[in-house]
């Protein structure tokens, strides 16, 4: 265990490392379009390494909830090119014979251009993480509700065998209808999403994603064609 923390301890050293040589180099190259002002060009280095920050984080949390990480593997590549571009602008122009002039109008576009979509991006995936914390949270406040009242009627009094299996037979259709309901609302955002990560994320077998994909087919709630499942109008 000592070893462990102390190889993290010297991965985040090196990270910040990193991130303090990177930032004043982004920086300077940010300033370079605000005639040299670098503190507005620190505030928008800033902004993007903790966009590039947030992404890998969320990557690992969204791994842990076994959702699909390629939007912010998409982000990550966009903000880490706007980062290397940044940091090979600074070195060349010290390191070499070539001014700002010398690249043209590809600078400001590359630049200042990233920072609107960076705000835009960052909302997107921030409300898409609060939209599926809400929906499990819903899902969670029914599990519980629905083991309270059953909890409530055998504790009051002796539950006939008939009205037990019921009961049971309740539950189970509720929460088949549960997991139908959430495999819809994964393939409205993932068609091509496979059978395997659909699975997981429902907490069933692969038999079982199989059963009810065809269950949602024959009932006219979805259409598989070659691009991936498609979630039709009710």
């Amino acid at each position: 265990m000592k070893r462990l923390n102390l190889a993290q301890g010297v991965l985040w050293l090196a990270l910040l490392l990193a991130l303090v040589g990177s930032l004043r180099h982004v920086a300077w190259a940010f300033a370079t379009l605000e005639g040299g002002d670098l503190i507005a060009g620190y505030v928008q280095a800033v902004a993007v390494d903790i966009g590039l920050f947030s992404l890998a984080y969320g990557i690992q949390q969204r791994r842990r909830e076994h959702r699909s990480t390629l939007v912010l593997w998409a982000g990550v590549l966009l903000f880490s090119l706007i980062s290397t571009y940044a940091n090979l602008l600074h070195g060349l122009h010290f390191t070499s014979d070539l001014g700002l002039s010398t690249w043209g109008l590809a600078r400001p576009f590359l630049l200042s251009g990233v920072l609107p979509v960076l705000v835009v991006y960052l909302a997107e995936i921030v409300s898409s993480d609060v939209q599926h914390a809400a929906q499990q949270a819903e899902r969670e406040r029914k599990r519980a509700s629905r083991q309270v009242s059953v909890s409530e009627q055998t504790d009051s009094f002796p539950m006939p065998v008939e009205q037990a299996r019921a009961i049971g037979a309740e539950q189970k259709a509720q929460s088949k209808a549960e997991v139908l309901d959430a495999m819809l609302d994964i393939w409205r955002r993932q068609p091509d999403i496979g059978v395997s990560e659909v699975a997981k994320q429902v907490g069933r077998s692969r038999t079982t994603v199989y059963e009810y994909r065809s269950e949602l087919e024959q009932a006219g709630r979805i259409r598989q064609d070659g691009k991936g499942v498609e979630v039709l109008p009710d």
